[in-house]
């Protein structure tokens, strides 16, 4: 009833802007730099839910968010 029209709207705002903004930046950068970003892209959420919302630092938690930036270190090293 009355939560329908805030779930929408959270549902576009949270979900469908973001994807649509995230997507037409994309187009302005090289592929490379694009594949970087999305590497990225679950890093800085769990940097954020860090941060913000105070999540555990598990120390499996810090060894994938090394091991995927020393993957993306690697990766780019080569191009």
């Amino acid at each position: 009833p009355e939560i329908v029209p805030w779930g929408l709207g959270i549902g576009i705002v949270c979900m469908i802007v973001p994807v649509f903004l995230f997507n037409a930046g994309l187009k302005n950068i090289e592929t490379g730099k694009a594949a970087i970003l999305v590497a990225l892209e679950p890093v800085v959420g769990v940097l954020i839910g860090m941060l913000v919302w105070h999540e555990s630092r598990s120390p499996l938690k810090l060894l994938g968010i090394a091991m995927v930036i020393l993957s993306i270190i690697l990766v780019s090293g080569d191009s």
